[in-house]
């Protein structure tokens, strides 16, 4: 995601097409872990807001979608109460890279990729 909101809405603007469709990841409102605080939680949501807003303005449809239902399409499995977030991560990334071996993936970017690839299977009908 662009730095700020005006990045973003310009960003928006820029790939919208009249086959653009959007994707967002539906988490619940907790941020989670200690020394995260409320104020944290009242930020994503304002941000997530914003973008939905945007994406009404530029008249994109888009989808909520929750990680399970994403992760389980691609067929992720769930993340073991013995394995930490990084090690879940990884496997995230290594998803990813199977599924795109000409895109150079990070740890910020393997999410992304894989909830384009699920709204790209189920828009096709392959799911």
């Amino acid at each position: 995601m662009p730095a700020t909101d005006r990045e973003t809405w310009e960003l928006i603007q820029l790939l919208s097409t009249e086959n653009t469709f959007a994707a967002i990841e539906q988490n619940s409102g907790y941020v989670g872990g200690a020394g995260n605080p409320g104020s944290a939680m009242f930020k994503f949501g304002t941000s997530c807001g914003k973008l939905l807003g945007m994406l009404t303005a530029a008249v994109i449809p888009f989808e909520m979608v929750t990680p399970q239902t994403w992760q389980k399409s691609l067929g992720i499995p769930a993340r073991k109460k013995t394995e930490g977030k990084t090690q879940f991560k990884n496997r995230l990334k290594q998803r990813a890279e199977q599924l795109f071996p000409q895109v150079k993936v990070t740890l910020a970017t393997a999410d992304a990729l894989l909830i384009a690839e699920y709204i790209r299977r189920k828009r096709e009908g392959k799911l």
